[in-house]
């Protein structure tokens, strides 16, 4: 039985995540739902994408994702991509090439027109299609036109110098965690052995080592590790990182490396 996840920003109040399930369970009654999350920031497509990029890995091969976060442009389609055997479909308005970037993945853009009754929901009509097709083994070309990229959106990237690294906070768990830009490779490249301090905006803390665990460090400390997904995380042992540091999501942290 196949696998659809879904990820909105629809949140649970309404109608639209019923609606979505009940359309597509009357065309094909041979899925498996999960449902990934359905309280991104509403419009957020750096939040839809970072959900889905680091969900889907956990999935088996096979599986669809389907994604619909921000506002659909009439003159714009939906997206059908595949990579490393899984399907993923959503808007052509930037999440998803934000789902893929530096990634490389087939794309086709879905050819069917939408009706008019749809044009506030459009999810409504392309997901069951979508669904329905790739449940029955089809390939993307059936429905869709390859296209050698999609709609770009670019997500911020760190800025490096010899001695300085200035990375972005793209985003912020439930817990007040804050997941950076930056990666292991990075860091370790301009690191090379030297001693570093991260430096938030508030002036007063900082923190000088990376850690392996949240509990390295006594409860209500600053602790810096790399994460499951390999990105620089900084988190308060049993609190709230954004609310204790005052960072916010695009705001700037400073590592500054010493050879001493």
């Amino acid at each position: 039985m196949p696998i659809v996840t879904l990820t909105t920003d629809y949140g649970t109040t309404d109608s639209y995540i019923a609606e979505i399930k009940g359309s597509i369970l009357t065309q094909t009654n041979q899925v498996s739902f999960i449902d990934v999350s359905h309280d991104i920031r509403k419009f957020d497509l750096y939040h839809g994408a970072h959900v889905v990029r680091n969900a889907f890995h956990s999935f088996p091969e096979g599986t669809l994702h389907l994604v619909s976060v921000g506002v659909f442009s009439p003159d714009s389609s939906y997206a059908l991509s595949l990579y490393k055997g899984h399907h993923f479909c959503g808007p052509d308005n930037g999440v998803m090439s934000l789902i893929f970037e530096g990634l490389r993945a087939t794309h086709n853009l879905i050819t069917l027109p939408l009706p008019k009754e749809f044009n506030s929901f459009p999810a409504k009509f392309f997901f069951p299609i979508v669904a329905h097709h790739i449940a029955q083994g089809g390939t993307p070309e059936i429905i869709a036109s390859a296209v050698p990229s999609l709609r770009p959106v670019f997500s911020p990237k760190p800025v490096i110098m010899n001695d300085l690294i200035r990375a972005n906070i793209q985003y912020i768990d439930e817990f007040g965690n804050l997941i950076t830009n930056l990666d292991t490779s990075e860091f370790e490249k301009v690191r090379a052995g030297r001693s570093f301090s991260i430096r938030f905006r508030l002036p007063g803390f900082r923190t000088q080592t990376i850690s392996e665990h949240y509990n390295s460090v006594d409860e209500g400390d600053i602790v810096a590790l790399f994460n499951q997904h390999g990105f620089l995380e900084i988190a308060i042992n049993s609190g709230n990182a954004s609310q204790l540091l005052g960072v916010q999501i695009n705001d700037l942290i400073s590592i500054s490396f010493n050879d001493r």
